[in-house]
């Protein structure tokens, strides 16, 4: 939190739960409130704040290499399946959309 949002990140919630409510392998999503000073509103407000944790790209790929292993393992290709390109393809749109996520809270960061 600290690397994108600063050292003060606490600051722009006045509730933040460090216990996540929802998980998932690319990140963690908290409980929090806004402070009336960072909320466009303009008033406290309840956010959920999703947390995606550093080396997506390495958890990805690994992630894949086991799906490979599964399903050549399994023989549960479908004829005519190119494994390797598929999963390349697969690889690049989920590190894309890590990489799009960031971009959209910097573009928020710089808006305000």
């Amino acid at each position: 939190m600290a690397s994108s949002l600063g050292p003060a990140w606490r600051s722009s919630f006045a509730d933040f739960n460090p216990i996540p409510f929802a998980a998932a392998s690319i990140g963690q999503v908290h409980d929090a409130t806004l402070t009336a000073e960072v909320s466009l509103s303009g008033q406290p407000e309840r956010v959920a704040v999703k947390v995606q944790f550093p080396n997506i790209s390495e958890s990805v790929a690994s992630d894949l290499s086991y799906i490979r292993l599964l399903l050549t393992a399994g023989r549960l290709l479908p004829r005519g399946l190119f494994l390797d390109k598929t999963l390349t393809v697969l690889h690049f749109c989920l590190c894309c959309i890590v990489i799009d996520q960031k971009a959209e809270a910097n573009a928020r960061k710089h808006r305000s």
